[in-house]
């Protein structure tokens, strides 16, 4: 039979509004939701979704990928939201970059799913169970056949394009923290004027002092003046005659 296999990437989890990427980029850890849907195909089938994985280029089979899912290893940040339930597989991660771009202002990131159909009734049993105890238990059960799934395809999408973790956003907010540091200095330090300014009190009380100082010295030398004139001259009297001594 005949059928279409598509990828689609949304940027909100009710899988509404399809991602737009914006010119300079996305940032990273930008949350991507994931979907692949089957078109033209009978209702007996859904999508098994196998092994979904990344790439810095648009070749599946690039050797250098960071796998999202495979099996029970899943990347912390990937979130399998459905898988063999329907005919649309539906996951979430988060945006990254590859090692090799680190010094590059933007990168690329393809997204490829290897993907395959089940029969409706026999995908419960094909989808991973992670749990030891859960996957004895189907490994019990388990009765389909090789006629259970089809032949796999890959799925891919992209390039997503993501920005580098230094954005302007990030260097404004610590050089408006900066300046609000500079300012709070600023205010703390003391005044770019004379460390000791005299207030109006102060200044009348020591030109008070330097008046009654320079007071008390012009009465000590008038006094002393005036001392040195009553004073008897000693080298007149030595020169006057005593008639009584005669």
């Amino acid at each position: 039979f005949w059928y279409t296999e598509t990828m689609f990437v949304f940027q909100d989890s009710t899988y509404s509004q399809q991602l737009l990427i914006p010119s300079t980029g996305l940032p990273l850890k930008t949350k991507i939701y994931a979907a692949v849907r089957a078109t033209n195909l009978d209702g007996r089938w859904n999508v098994l979704m196998d092994y979904c994985y990344t790439t810095p280029s648009g070749n599946p089979s690039d050797e250098l990928r960071y796998d999202l899912f495979l099996s029970c290893d899943k990347d912390p940040q990937t979130t399998i939201i459905e898988n063999g339930k329907s005919q649309m597989g539906r996951f979430s991660f988060e945006v990254f970059r590859f090692v090799k771009h680190k010094n590059q202002k933007m990168s690329t990131v393809f997204l490829h799913c290897v993907t395959k159909l089940c029969r409706a009734d026999d995908c419960p049993f094909l989808v991973p169970i992670c749990s030891n105890r859960e996957r004895r238990d189907v490994g019990e059960r388990t009765t389909w056949s090789p006629q259970s799934t089809s032949g796999n395809a890959v799925i891919s999408a992209g390039p997503i394009i993501t920005r580098s973790g230094r954005n302007q956003q990030t260097f404004s907010v610590d050089f408006r923290n900066f300046r609000k540091l500079g300012k709070c200095f600023a205010a703390q330090s003391p005044p770019s004027g004379p460390p000791f300014q005299l207030n109006a009190v102060t200044s009348a009380l020591i030109s008070g002092i330097v008046v009654l100082g320079i007071t008390s010295i012009f009465f000590f030398v008038w006094s002393l003046t005036l001392l040195h004139r009553k004073w008897p001259n000693t080298s007149v009297l030595s020169g006057i005659r005593n008639p009584v001594f005669s």
